[in-house]
């Protein structure tokens, strides 16, 4: 068989294969996008402000693992906020929870009755 021939056809079966990966990954993040609320809340709120602005909504706080996840895939791109609450309270401590930094990427502890930025997910 004829090597041009042979590299035509991995040519070919790679770049349809990496057509449907595309595919499949903008639904992947189309379905994220449609969980998450449209919009930050437009004030800082408490936690506990946010857990019933959230519920307010029919939706609640995201988990740290969500708030990775759609960093991770790009939709917090726009998101104003830079601290958003989760839904993961600290087991021994009940003042306190945790808060998602987008500027360090990681999560930390924090009162709640301090305030930071709220967005909900479904």
């Amino acid at each position: 068989m004829n090597t041009k021939y042979i590299k035509v056809i991995l040519i070919t079966n790679l770049f349809f294969l990496t057509l449907s990966f595309c595919k499949q990954s903008q639904e992947e993040i189309t379905q994220a996008k449609e969980q998450w609320d449209s919009a930050d809340s437009k004030n800082f709120l408490t936690w506990s402000q946010a857990v019933d602005y959230c519920k307010s909504k029919q939706a609640r706080l995201p988990t740290i693992k969500e708030l990775k996840a759609a960093v991770k895939i790009g939709i917090t791109k726009d998101w104003q906020g830079s601290n958003y609450w989760t839904s993961e309270e600290i087991k021994d401590a009940a003042r306190y929870t945790y808060v998602y930094s987008f500027t360090n990427k990681d999560y930390f502890e924090a009162d709640k009755s301090g305030i930071k930025d709220t967005r909900c997910i479904k």
